[in-house]
C-alpha cells in the first residue's frame, strides 16, 4: 500500500462488519492505517432485521488484507465491559498502541413508549451510549500516554432532534453527543480531540431494514428527516459520506477541531 495520512496509526473501528462501520474501515486502510474491525457477529432480541456475521467481519478483513493492509478482527459486545476491555487490550498487544477510535457500533428499533419493554429500552441504551462510555473508557490511557488521540462516534440527526416511536434512540444519540461534548473538554489538555457525527438515514443494510419492518413509521421519517431533503433527483448519502467526515475529524488538519456534533443530513434540519 502506498503511504497515507494515517500511516503509523492505529485505528479501532465498533460495529464495522458491514454498512458504515465497513465503510470506515476501507477508508482508513486505503490512508495507510493499521485497522483492528469489530462486531458482535449475532442477533439482538430488540432488532427485527438480521445483524452482522461473523462471515461478514471475516470479509471486511480480508478485504483490507487484499489492500496490503495490516488488520485484525475481533467479535466482541462493546455493550459489555469484559468484551470492550479485551478489544482495546488485544490491539494493544497486536499493535502496540492505539490511536483512533471510532464508536460506531448501534442498533435501532421502533416502539411508542407505553408499549416498550425496559429490555427493548435497556438493549438500546447499552450499545448505543453504553458501548461508547466502554470501549472509550479502556481506550483513552493509551491515548494519554502517547500524548494524541482521536475519539469519533456515530451520533445521529435524531440526537438532536425528537422523534415520535424513537424515545430510546433518541435518548441514546443525544447521549453519545453529550458525552462527547464533556469528554472532549476533559481530554484537550492531553492532546485528544473528541467529536461526533450526526447523520441523517444512510443508505445502509440497518436502514432498509428499518424501513421495511416499519412501513408506515418509515413514511413519517421521510417526511420528517429524509436524506433527500436538498436533493429531489434521489441523491441518497451514502456510507462513503460519512467516512470522508470520520477522515476529516481524524486527521491533523482538525487538531482544533473538538467537541462537535457535526450535522451529516442534506440539509434537513436546517428547514
Amino acid at each position: 500500500m502506498s503511504r497515507g495520512k494515517f500511516e503509523g496509526k492505529v485505528v479501532v473501528i465498533t460495529g464495522s462488519a458491514r454498512g458504515q462501520g465497513k465503510s470506515h474501515a476501507l477508508g482508513f486502510a486505503r490512508e495507510g492505517a493499521e485497522v483492528v474491525v469489530n462486531d458482535v457477529c449475532r442477533n439482538a432480541s430488540s432488532v427485527p432485521y438480521p445483524l452482522a456475521t461473523e462471515r461478514e467481519l471475516d470479509g471486511t478483513v480480508e478485504e483490507i488484507k487484499k489492500m496490503g493492509g495490516r488488520v485484525l478482527g475481533i467479535k466482541a459486545d462493546v455493550g459489555i465491559e469484559a468484551d470492550a476491555k479485551r478489544l482495546v487490550d488485544t490491539t494493544i498487544r497486536e499493535f502496540g498502541h492505539l490511536d483512533i477510535l471510532i464508536n460506531n457500533a448501534g442498533i435501532g428499533n421502533v416502539s411508542s413508549i407505553h408499549e416498550m419493554s425496559l429490555g427493548v429500552w435497556e438493549e438500546t441504551l447499552r450499545t448505543n451510549l453504553t458501548g461508547v462510555f466502554l470501549v472509550s473508557k479502556h481506550a483513552v490511557p493509551h491515548m494519554i500516554k502517547r500524548r494524541w488521540g482521536r475519539i469519533i462516534s456515530t451520533a445521529s440527526q435524531l440526537g438532536l432532534v425528537g422523534h415520535p416511536d424513537l424515545v430510546h434512540y433518541c435518548a441514546s444519540k443525544a447521549g453519545v453527543i453529550g458525552f462527547t461534548k464533556a469528554l472532549a473538554l476533559e481530554l484537550a489538555p492531553h492532546q485528544i480531540t473528541v467529536n461526533a457525527v450526526c447523520p441523517s438515514v444512510v443508505d445502509t443494510m440497518q436502514a432498509s431494514g428499518m424501513l421495511k419492518a416499519y412501513p408506515e413509521w418509515a413514511e413519517r421519517v421521510f417526511s420528517l428527516t429524509g436524506p433527500q431533503y436538498l436533493f429531489p433527483d434521489g441523491d441518497k448519502l451514502q456510507p462513503a459520506d460519512i467516512t470522508n467526515a470520520m477522515l476529516w475529524l481524524a486527521s491533523d488538519e482538525a487538531k482544533h477541531v473538538t467537541g462537535i456534533a457535526l450535522q451529516i443530513d442534506a440539509g434537513s434540519l436546517a428547514k
